[in-house]
């Protein structure tokens, strides 16, 4: 984003505020959103995603008041009119009732106005970015104690408890923790990470969107965790029964023949049978699989779905720690094949492509010059990102247009893409 487009979006919120509630905020705030370049729907199954922080996100004018009231108002829904029950504002209140749970309750309320460059349910996390903003908010204008990484987990529990999503802390992460110029390669069981260059020399990423927009509320996002949930149950089953059998084999390592019965072992030498009391340790998540681990243990999930969610998660997992090292290495060709390797098992293994994003990823993927293409965020609408050389991007820009035009009858949207910083006060 330009410092014109940023100084705009500025003016916007804070002429609004003076507009609705008269004089000067206390503060102004911007929280990034963000694009995951891949590593999509492991998340909550414990995997390494390698998402970063955009330039794009959303800003906030915002006062203390006096008493305990709160208004709420946003330039992106100006017909909800100011107020406290908006259909956006359970993301704020969330976050505050998860700072007070943690014994951070405010003593004033506050007049706040809300404006971003973030286009809703197009993919790009601006549910998260709403949930860092007022993470920050709080921690600067009523001086709680937090870090970057608190901000990141308080908004990813109350998406999951004041929302009803059951999402994973990549969003809120990729927000709060965002380097310009790097992706972040996070460890989401650990909630460890470490910052990667993105290739910037000669290599653009794009952001293309469908125009079809989602609600990951009403769409099949919380069923695929509770699949993931069911087939890694089926998958502990399966590694204890894999137990059990070498178990048994060791005590009886040849076949019994009646007319050479071997010599009577004492009692109190015979090995231990596994007992439940003894279980051990249990698959903590999918993406604690290796895929060779996995495909031992695949046939124990009774379910062909299932199986093929548990799949997606355990090799995507595995794109991911081979994308960072593409990166690492300096080599996007790489990182481009794994980004359509993504696609795929995004569609054909979890099934939360939909024709419009396959049509966008598909039309980019056969053009000369764009290393990969795959749909990013949740899934079912929203946004394709593609890693396009320079001398490819005028082709990419036709090309793509064209064939969605002419297969869905809609416009897409194309947006360059550039790689930003994490939550500020700008003063």
């Amino acid at each position: 984003m330009s410092n014109a487009s940023r100084q705009t979006m500025i003016d916007a919120v804070t002429g609004e505020f003076r507009r609705l509630y008269g004089g000067e905020p206390d503060g102004l705030f911007f929280a990034p959103g963000r694009a995951n370049l891949i590593g999509e729907h492991i998340d909550y199954n414990g995997g390494h995603v390698l998402p970063c922080a955009l330039t794009r996100g959303t800003y906030a004018a915002v006062r203390k008041r006096a008493d305990q009231n709160f208004q709420f108002y946003s330039l992106n829904f100006p017909e909800e009119g100011p107020g406290t029950d908006q259909s956006w504002t359970s993301y704020m209140t969330g976050v505050m009732q998860v700072f007070a749970k943690a014994g951070m309750s405010m003593d004033t309320g506050m007049d706040v106005v809300i404006g971003g460059d973030i286009p809703a349910g197009a993919g790009l996390s601006s549910s998260a970015s709403l949930e860092v903003l007022t993470g920050t908010i709080l921690k600067e204008l009523y001086g709680f104690s937090v870090s970057g990484e608190d901000i990141a987990l308080y908004g990813q529990e109350a998406e999951q408890k004041y929302v009803g999503v059951e999402c994973g802390i990549m969003d809120q992460f990729a927000c709060a923790m965002g380097r310009e110029g790097y992706a972040i390669d996070l460890d989401t069981a650990a909630v460890t990470f470490e910052y990667v260059p993105i290739p910037t020399d000669g290599i653009s990423l794009i952001l293309t969107d469908t125009n079809k927009k989602h609600d990951l509320r009403t769409s099949e996002y919380n069923r695929r965790r509770q699949e993931c949930e069911e087939a890694l149950r089926q998958l502990n089953e399966a590694a204890l029964k894999q137990l059990n059998a070498a178990a048994a084999r060791e005590r009886d390592p040849e076949p019994h023949n009646p007319g050479h019965d071997p010599e009577p072992h004492s009692p109190g030498h015979d090995p231990e049978p596994h007992t439940p009391g003894h279980d051990p340790e249990p698959i903590p998540c999918l993406c604690a699989l290796s895929p060779e681990r996995f495909e031992e243990l695949s046939n124990g999930i009774d379910d062909p779905v299932l199986r093929r969610r548990a799949a997606h998660a355990v090799y995507e997992n595995e794109r991911v720690r081979l994308a960072a090292e593409a990166l690492r290495g300096g080599d996007p060709e790489t990182m481009g094949r794994l980004m359509n390797e993504s696609h795929q098992s995004l569609r054909d293994n979890y099934e939360v492509s939909c024709f419009e994003l396959d049509v966008l990823a598909e039309a980019a993927q056969a053009i000369p010059g764009v290393l990969g293409s795959r749909m990013m965020g949740g899934g079912f609408g929203g946004c394709t990102i593609s890693l396009v050389r320079d001398e490819a991007l005028e082709s990419f820009k036709k090309i793509v247009a064209e064939e969605y035009r002419r297969e869905t009858g809609i416009d897409c949207t194309v947006h360059a893409c550039r790689s930003g910083g994490g939550p500020v006060r700008i003063r």
